[in-house]
């Protein structure tokens, strides 16, 4: 599981942030760069709203507005005058914090009533931000550009004190999104984060400015891109490979292969009996069990109760000690139900429990079959060995048949 979310949270962020930097320090020249930022910001959010609406993803719609808006008004920092010193702070300042927010929020839809506030907040901080550059000496506009500390912390940078306290306070709010919500989109965020800082650090819109905010957006939309594929190929509830990626899958074996179907014994019975939250989590412990088998297997959520393993490379013969393996440590695990008093944490010093916690038997049954002259084409094998799990069945379950 850990490294699961590590994997989630360094892709694909990292590898188009570490893409982008590579590209600009040494690829392209100064005229492929400037050419290169005519195409690339408005590529990044038209490719981007067109996702995100079709996804319904309004997180990344108002993500990338936000980031486009506060890069067209970069453009007029130009120039050491103070209502442009003022926009750039108030920019660098609330920037982080919309980032932050929406990696809090979850995707509602645009044009519900949630989705109508987000659009007023955003519209609220562009009158404010215009209002500011009208009037760079006004009380607000002072304060703004008040050091927090007179010698420390963003001496050495542009955006200022609190722009930087905005970014450190909005780099923990991500952190802690991710670890709540461990998913690929909230990791983007972060990233996004990273990206908005340095470009950030010109200290004026435009060039370099408008490479680093467009990437922002790039990272969001790639982001979606991946979470996209986990939703299609990837079942949420096991954490397996999905039927979808069953079938690609089963293209791509070599001519030696070996194939398993394995089916929960008497699952519609604890469903009817615990309740389908108790169903779920025996689904849960099967698929963590399939992701462990032996002899190079491959699990994957076939549908309800009933999952897939491919061996590639391997015979029958070789694959059956594996599959015996997994049956009876599934038989031997069981399920405990959880009491109706128990913690959802352990406690530091747990007391005894007068009454033994009750365990459910789990077994699964298992068919498996090989290509023969008679089953070439992978999906007449796949057939092959469900008939094999409905010999088991009847054979009378918690058995391997082939």
């Amino acid at each position: 599981m850990i490294r699961k979310g590590l994997l989630s949270f360094l892709f694909p962020g990292s590898l188009v942030l570490l893409a982008a930097l590579a590209f600009r320090e040494w690829v392209a020249s100064p005229e492929t760069f400037s050419t290169f930022l005519r195409v690339f910001p408005y590529v990044v959010l038209a490719g981007g709203l067109l996702l995100g609406v079709r996804f319904h993803r309004d997180r990344l719609v108002l993500a990338l507005l936000v980031l486009a808006l506060a890069d067209r008004a970069l453009l007029c920092c130009t120039g050491g005058s103070a209502s442009a010193r003022l926009l750039f702070r108030s920019i660098a300042l609330l920037l982080p914090l919309n980032l932050a927010l929406l990696s809090l929020m979850s995707d509602r839809g645009l044009l519900r009533s949630r989705g109508l506030l987000r659009w007023g907040l955003i519209l609220l901080q562009l009158s404010f931000v215009a209002w500011l550059y009208r009037y760079p000496r006004s009380s607000v506009g002072v304060a703004l550009t008040q050091l927090l500390v007179k010698r420390g912390a963003g001496d050495g940078t542009p955006i200022g004190q609190l722009a930087l306290l905005a970014f450190g306070m909005s780099f923990l709010v991500v952190v802690i999104c991710f670890l709540l919500r461990p998913h690929v989109l909230e990791a983007g965020f972060f990233w996004s984060l990273v990206a908005t800082y340095l470009g950030l650090q010109v200290g004026k819109g435009g060039g370099v400015s408008t490479f680093y905010l467009s990437t922002a957006g790039l990272i969001l939309v790639f982001s979606l891109i991946e979470t996209s594929y986990h939703l299609a190929y990837r079942d949420e509830l096991t954490g397996l490979l999905g039927r979808r990626a069953l079938h690609e899958a089963l293209l791509q074996l070599p001519d030696r292969y070996s194939v398993a179907m394995v089916d929960i014994d008497e699952f519609k019975k604890i469903n009817d009996r615990y309740g389908h939250g108790v169903g779920d989590q025996v689904l849960r412990m099967i698929g963590s069990k399939l992701g462990t088998v032996s002899a190079g297997g491959k699990g994957f959520r076939y549908g309800g109760e009933e999952f897939a393993i491919l061996f590639p490379g391997k015979s029958m013969k070789e694959v059956i000690p594996a599959l015996e393996s997994l049956r009876k440590s599934i038989e031997a695990s069981g399920f405990t139900l959880r009491g109706r008093h128990r913690p959802r944490r352990k406690p530091d010093s747990p007391r005894p429990s007068r009454t033994p916690p009750k365990s459910i038997p789990v077994t699964v049954s298992i068919g498996i079959a090989e290509p023969k002259d008679s089953r070439r084409l992978p999906e007449e094998v796949l057939r092959a060995a469900d008939q094999a799990l409905y010999r088991a069945k009847e054979a009378g379950r918690n058995r391997t048949a082939i």
